[in-house]
């Protein structure tokens, strides 16, 4: 989920397999606009992956066999190993970028720096305004037949249900909402306020929030799975913390880092980036408990996806795969001008970038 037009200023900072390297804190969230061409990158052994894996059958132009045996364009052409994007949407000569992107029942939503929230069919076609009553839509998360989001400048959190657009306003919450999560058949939304540095759990139905952790000031990003919601605080010293929805409890995963970023939850991991010039800047941790594990090192990563098998990764102009267990980083698109929000589905991994884009190429 996290989710944002804001100039980003590289610095120089040094990584290490124990956390992030330094950033720009003021920046609302990563990635955004980044003023650097980095279409260029290393995966975690330290290569540059092409559109591929496995050498024998695989093609630079075969969209059946694109750059690795099996992996299929599905219906999309093969280009130098690597399966070319399909534009869904996009409003040309727009100013505004896509702040943020998710993924639920059919179609894909998103959200412009205008204050306005989307949505389309995720094989694209015609794009439906779903509502103009966003100051700022930070983070996005769907559920059950319902879209809800975080409006940080409208100090809320607002509830659209599909498709009839009817918009209510579930609570407001002072100390800006920054990003909201939700399950299918849970009662209760889990909402991240970033000045106001509290994670709340909310009725979706309407209510009365409960605090359920403090301390949470520049909190980026939240998400969630069955049994945990995870955030990331983007401070220095910041940390990856995760709540046990069943006991209430919060234990810290990873500490110590320098501006974590946007996180993600898949098949019992927490994935995260931080914007670094230097070092490995996409990590994972188990929601059990363990060691933090560096796996990539890509220039100015701003968002990630993940889907248990891979992480996906948007950094500057580019999107990279990342196998979830580390290895070598595959560049899955480049030129994107830049790159932002990401989600994926089975078959498909979704980005939005200016002009408002909205993006996909096949896995």
């Amino acid at each position: 989920m996290s989710r944002r037009l804001v100039l980003m200023l590289a610095v120089h900072a040094l990584g290490s397999l124990a956390g992030c390297g330094a950033e720009d804190s003021s920046a609302d969230h990563p990635g955004d606009d980044a003023g650097v061409d980095a279409d260029a990158g290393s995966g975690g052994s330290g290569g540059m992956g092409g559109g591929g894996g496995d050498a024998g059958c695989g093609s630079a132009s075969d969209p059946e066999n694109c750059g690795s045996c099996g992996h299929s364009c599905k219906g999309t052409a093969c280009v130098a190993g690597r399966c070319e994007p399909t534009v869904l949407y996009q409003q040309p000569g727009s100013p505004y970028t896509v702040q943020i992107l998710t993924l639920g029942g059919e179609h894909v939503f998103w959200n412009d720096n205008h204050g306005q929230v989307w949505r389309g069919p995720r094989a694209g076609g015609t794009a439906t305004l779903t509502s103009t009553e966003s100051n700022k839509a930070i983070g996005m998360a769907f559920s059950d037949g319902a879209l809800f989001w975080a409006d940080r400048y409208g100090n809320s959190v607002r509830m659209a249900q599909i498709p009839t657009d009817e918009v209510t306003t579930l609570a407001s919450l002072p100390g800006g909402p920054f990003d909201v999560t939700a399950q299918d058949g849970e009662p209760d939304l889990y909402v991240g306020t970033r000045d106001g540095g509290e994670v709340v759990r909310l009725p979706r139905a309407g209510g009365t929030p409960v605090s359920l952790s403090s301390d949470e000031a520049d909190l980026t990003g939240i998400a969630s799975d069955a049994s945990s919601v995870a955030w990331v605080v983007n401070r220095s010293p910041g940390f990856v913390r995760k709540l046990d929805k069943a006991t209430g409890t919060v234990t810290t995963l990873a500490s110590g880092q320098v501006f974590p970023r946007a996180l993600a939850i898949a098949a019992g991991y927490v994935y995260w980036v931080c914007f670094a010039q230097t070092g490995p800047t996409v990590f994972r941790v188990a929601l059990a408990g363990g060691a933090a594990e560096p796996l990539a090192e890509l220039v100015q990563p701003g968002y990630v996806a993940a889907d248990g098998k891979n992480a996906y990764v948007t950094a500057g102009n580019s999107v990279w795969r990342v196998p979830a267990g580390g290895g070598q980083a595959v560049l899955m698109a480049s030129g994107q001008s830049p790159a932002e929000p990401i989600a994926v589905d089975d078959s498909w991994v979704y980005w939005g970038a200016k002009q408002g884009r909205v993006i996909r190429v096949a896995k």
